[in-house]
């Protein structure tokens, strides 16, 4: 009796109070935790409750009868709420694996972990069981799954219980309150059941017998969490409720067939009279209403969840609603009046996004109101049915009264607060085992023992119960999930070996790991999940430690090496450095250098072959070592120039090798202007993508300007315009005066003025592409040559043959310029694939017939900015499928340049920028070239470019930006690397 006046003090309630009993059960949710998020059983029972008053597992709560069972009472509403979390933390968990000492093996862990479990399932069920035995409402919450097996098997397990302690878990209670001498409430007691019909009609009707230890029969509705609906996003507001209509109407004809296929409840009666078959012995009872009894939840998506935006426009704090209303009703006056003033056009676009947004506005608040305003309205209904039309009671009511009379509902009796805590203290003490008093002799159960012999028997009868319906199926469920779940951990750590490399770095292992995990927690069942999914995790983690974790050195690509770690540490014991084994199968690579299995192809430095070429992990390797291998760029005349021994600037001078020298760069010559065809481009190159192989045309000068310059700067220019050996000599070099002889003989002609320069022939300067040669013009004296009739002439044109041609001379007209030296260059764009093109700027590819391709652009080309990066056109090759690779970027390799055999000089300083990634700084490269470089006239040069970038301070690989947008904007060519003088 001291423990009943103890729980009336501490809920402050009058004895003679009567009370209506919720219980709140939690199950696990998934998707959420139990730190107070907003679908935890805890916020949803602080929810119902309208008050912050019951926490998580493993925290203190408001008033705690037992393990993990709180219980609040709602002095207003006289409402009493039990509440039990049946959610374990993954941290208390792993604190109970590792709470032995450091000196303890595997084995006495698993066994804590193991006992821990059990445990916890036990006083799960017992608590429930608890729930069932002396409330009138029981809300269990449950998870999108909704009945999960563990929650079928624990209703199961509970059922078999209630109906084995229902006769001696009765009679119990009636000796219990003989021995406190508390008024037995036999009027929702002690109900005798009547066989027949007519001594049904002669017990009282108003005896409802519906509430009480072994006696009750709850009513259950369901809460399901964290419901995902698809296609919220672009659902009506309209459309919502009578989707969710329709979702709980479905699930609860779900949920009725498997309640009744596993006999829960009772089958449905042939004449349509609901709950004809409810027993006393019964678990539960599902409600006989209109109403739904299964409740929704949905889970918002992040794209209804309300902004920065909404609070700004409130704050913490809401204004008035007729200052608000003001405010709206001005701003929209002003509106009119500006739209009357000046009229807009209206644009559909915007007005159907305003749309939208006000739709997901609302649709975000509707279901905002389903874990709220309508969560609220649901459990008020319930409440209220629980304690005036259970369907328990409405059953004896109809069995009780005549034929003739109509069934009535009211007067229906509540337990008082000394009639439920005196039929709580011995639910305790018979399902959790608590002793209440300093001894023995304190203890009532021992008291009503000893003085009714016969109560020995009963409480004898429902420990053996309860401690074979839960002890003994937590054991069997246990040793089930023992045998299932070692069986799924093995397959998983099969899985986790398969398809794996030799070697593999941690974020693979992470990534293996994480996945198994999750294929073994959607496979493994009962207590013993958790014990076996740490020790999975444990062998996957040794599996990985010894003998499969790589050396995880990153290349210059960015990638990590797939050998062992430790591979290229010289103390250690060699091995076969050709051949490695990973089970039956042999690999053929070098165990002492670093391997990251990626390959690609790249081209060498001049450009005309390419190969496949390893990951690279040394710069050396990168940037020389690799176009050593390569035959052609030094043959058929090809010259490299040694761009760290020459000097550069008024004092050039070129140093030519024949060998590539060391450099990050190379400078080559490969051969006289003639050898490139613009009709034919970079012939015989491989890897290029179609017609992407055509150099710019440069437009240098003209034969004019040449001419008007060699004549300003006076007749003594020992510059020749055209070429020597077409230059006309009438004078033999023996006229020439001698070294110190008089020069007097020139002076009668030098009075005269020299007569006009001869007219040079344009064929002294090649066309170095399909543009025609300008016409001969002949020097003075000089009869000039007759015309070459075309071989295309014919003697009689037709009228298509006339058409015909006048289309090919309109087409080729940009080609007839008379009179124009020209050269050609372009820049070359390789990926990691071996796609290779020219481009025109800005990251374009460049291809014959360039749609808007200014015929002279390089003219242009020179003066902009290049990007060091360009997306391949390999990107966008299949239109037909989801791209699944990253985007592949091509870099700047190699810059091809004709310069004509002609009296001008094109002068080359090439200058790349990369700026530091979230810095100011930019790094300038030079490649050495600290003057313009003159090229030589009359040759084709290639300049290769470094494949990979280093500080010149530190010497290490310079970082790139990760975002793609970001790469290609902060490492540019610079402008005005070329340029021509004359």
């Amino acid at each position: 009796m001291d423990e009943i006046n103890r729980l009336l003090r501490q809920t402050g309630l009058d004895e003679h109070t009567h009370l209506t009993i919720v219980s709140i059960f939690g199950n696990p949710i998934l998707g959420s935790t139990s730190d107070g998020t907003h679908y935890s059983p805890s916020a949803i029972a602080n929810t119902i409750v309208k008050k912050d008053v019951f926490v998580s597992r493993n925290q203190s709560g408001t008033l705690m009868l037992a393990d993990d069972l709180q219980f609040y009472i709602d002095a207003d509403s006289a409402i009493g709420y039990l509440f039990m979390d049946a959610q374990v933390p993954m941290d208390v968990v792993t604190s109970t694996l590792f709470a032995t000492t450091a000196d303890s093996n595997s084995d006495t862990k698993s066994k804590n972990l193991q006992k821990f479990m059990s445990g916890h399932q036990a006083t799960t069920m017992r608590g429930f069981l608890l729930m069932l035995l002396v409330s009138h409402l029981v809300i269990p919450i449950l998870p999108p799954s909704m009945l999960t097996s563990d929650f079928i098997s624990t209703l199961a397990t509970l059922g078999q219980a209630k109906h084995g302690i229902h006769t001696h878990l009765a009679q119990f209670q009636t000796y219990c309150w003989k021995h406190w001498d508390v008024a037995a409430p036999f009027s929702i007691f002690e109900k005798k059941e009547a066989d027949s019909r007519r001594e049904r009609e002669r017990l009282n009707a108003h005896l409802t017998g519906w509430w009480g230890p072994a006696k009750g029969v709850p009513l259950m509705v369901f809460i399901l969490a964290n419901i995902s609906i698809p296609n919220v996003e672009n659902t009506n507001r309209s459309q919502l409720p009578v989707f969710m209509k329709k979702l709980q109407e479905s699930l609860q004809a779900k949920m009725k067939f498997i309640l009744r296929s596993i006999q829960l409840i009772p089958a449905a009666s042939d004449n349509n009279v609901a709950h004809s078959n409810l027993e006393f012995r019964s678990l539960f009872c599902l409600p006989n209403d209109q109403y739904p009894f299964i409740h929704l939840m949905p889970n918002i998506p992040a794209t209804l969840q309300p902004g920065d935006e909404d609070q700004a426009l409130f704050g913490d704090i809401p204004p008035d609603i007729n200052a608000f209303l003001s405010k709206i009703d001005s701003f929209a006056s002003t509106m009119d009046f500006l739209s009357s003033a000046v009229p807009e056009p209206t644009h559909p676009v915007e007005k159907q996004t305003t749309k939208d947004s006000t739709n997901k506005r609302q649709v975000a608040l509707m279901l905002e109101g389903y874990g709220g305003k309508i969560l609220h309205q649901f459990t008020n209904h319930w409440i209220k049915v629980a304690k005036t039309r259970n369907p328990m009671h409405v059953q004896v009511i109809a069995q009780h009264s005549n034929r003739r009379q109509e069934t009535k509902l009211t007067n229906v009796p509540l337990p008082t607060a000394l009639h439920f805590y005196s039929a709580l203290v011995p639910l305790l003490s018979l399902i959790y085992g608590l002793r209440y008093g300093e001894s023995d002799n304190d203890d009532f159960k021992k008291q009503i023992m000893a003085d009714h012999k016969s109560t020995r028997g009963m409480v004898q009868q429902i420990e053996v119960i309860l401690r074979k319906k839960i002890k003994h199926t937590v054991e069997i469920e246990k040793v089930f999930s023992r045998s299932h779940s070692q069986s799924i951990m093995q397959k998983c750590l099969d899985a986790y070996l398969q398809d794996s490399p030799p070697y593999y770095p941690q974020q693979y292992h992470l990534l293996k790991s994480g996945n198994v995990l999750r294929l073994y927690n959607s496979l493994s069942r009962g207590p013993s999940a958790a014990e076996y999914g740490v020790r999975l995790q444990n062998e996957c983690e040794s599996v990985w430690k010894h003998g499969r974790q790589s050396c995880e050195v990153s290349s210059l690509t960015g990638k990590v090496c797939r050998l062992k770690i430790g591979h290229d540490k010289a103390d250690e014991e060699k091995e076969d450095t050709t051949r490695t084994k990973r089970d039956n199968r042999a690999l053929d690579l070098d165990t002492e250098r670093h391997n990251s299995g990626y390959s690609f192809t790249q081209a060498c430095s001049c450009g005309r072959s390419r190969r496949s070429r390893e990951d690279p992990f040394d710069i050396k390797v990168v940037n020389h070592l690799f176009y050593e291998q390569f035959s052609c760029c030094l043959m058929d005349d090809h010259k490299a120039i040694d761009l760290a021994a020459s000097t550069f600037g008024d004092q050039q001078h070129l140093v030519y090798e024949q060998e590539l020298p060391h450099g990050d760069t190379s400078l080559l010559y490969l051969g006289p202007a003639s050898t490139y065809r613009n009709t034919v481009g970079l012939e015989r190159y491989e890897g290029y993508t179609d017609n992407t192989n055509y150099l710019l045309p440069w437009n240098l000068t003209t034969i004019s300007e040449l001419e008007a310059l060699v004549a300003k700067r006076g007749q003594n220019d020992s510059t020749p315009v055209t070429q020597k050996q077409q230059e006309p000599l009438p004078t033999p070099k023996t006229e020439w005066p001698a070294l110190g002889e008089n020069t007097a003989v020139s002076s009668a002609t030098a009075k005269s003025p020299p007569p006009p320069p001869p007219a040079a022939s344009t064929e002294a300067f090649p066309a170095l592409s399909t543009t025609k040669a300008a016409p001969v013009i002949p020097a003075s004296g000089t009869p000039a040559l007759p015309s070459v009739p075309s071989p295309h002439h014919h003697p009689k044109p037709t009228r298509d043959d006339r058409r015909r041609e006048r289309r090919r001379r309109d087409g080729k007209r940009g080609y007839r310029l008379e009179g124009q030296i020209r050269g050609f260059l372009g820049v070359e764009y390789e990926c990691p694939s071996g796609h290779r093109f020219l481009s025109c700027g800005d990251g374009r590819v460049c291809k014959l017939g360039h749609k808007g391709h200014p015929k002279t652009h390089a003219n242009h080309f020179i003066h902009e900015d290049l990007p060091l990066y360009a997306l391949c056109p390999c990107n966008f090759a299949d239109y037909g499928h989801a791209k699944v690779n990253p985007d592949k970027l091509a870099q700047l390799q190699r810059i091809y340049v004709v310069v004509p055999d002609a009296n001008v000089s094109v002068t080359m300083k090439p200058s790349v920028k990369i700026k530091r990634p979230g810095t100011d700084e930019i790094l300038d490269y030079d490649f050495g070239i600290d003057a313009p470089v003159t090229l030589p006239r009359n040759g084709v040069y290639v300049f290769r470019l470094p494949f990979i970038y280093c500080d010149p301070k530190t010497e290490e690989m310079t970082p790139l930006a990760m975002d793609l947008e970001t790469k290609l904007k902060n490492t540019i060519f610079e402008k005005g690397c070329f340029q021509v003088h004359f």
